[in-house]
């Protein structure tokens, strides 16, 4: 989707970028100032384009219509609700167990749920998920999903 011959590495990424990473990465390619607080969840994947070694990123999370959080991880993803969080059924409710962890390199259409099966795996990442979260969820938010 990106080219620009003379700048940019043409081999494909193969690591989980989104698409609030443009705006740092324009920050950064542009050479802009720009207030970091309005840009906390975006992280410049200008590295991986130019091919440099080393790029880190914090997991993504994404939130859906009915508050329901997932977080993505290297081909994985979890999902902290029992079902959907959004308009496909069965409709989950946030927050409520067994969550739904998915490979979803392996399973894009996320039919497996391993989450019985690799409850170490979705421990861990629902762990980070409140790491990386931090003080966004306050207390009042667990509330009304009952907890």
């Amino acid at each position: 989707m990106i080219r620009w011959p003379a700048k940019l590495n043409p081999k494909s990424i193969d690591q989980t970028i989104c698409l609030t990473d443009v705006a740092e990465t324009l920050v950064q390619l542009l050479k802009l100032e720009a207030d970091p607080l309005q840009m906390e969840d975006s992280h410049s994947f200008l590295p991986l384009l130019v091919g440099e070694a080393g790029y880190q990123r914090k997991p993504i999370i994404h939130q859906s219509g009915n508050g329901t959080l997932a977080i993505r991880k290297g081909a994985y993803k979890l999902v902290l609700s029992d079902g959907s969080g959004g308009k496909q059924f069965p409709k989950g409710i946030p927050f409520k167990r067994p969550y739904q962890l998915y490979n979803i390199k392996k399973d894009p259409y996320e039919t497996n749920n391993l989450y019985h099966t690799e409850k170490e795996l979705a421990l861990q990442l629902e762990k980070e998920l409140y790491e990386v979260v931090g003080d966004d969820i306050s207390a009042k938010d667990f509330k009304l999903f009952g907890l």
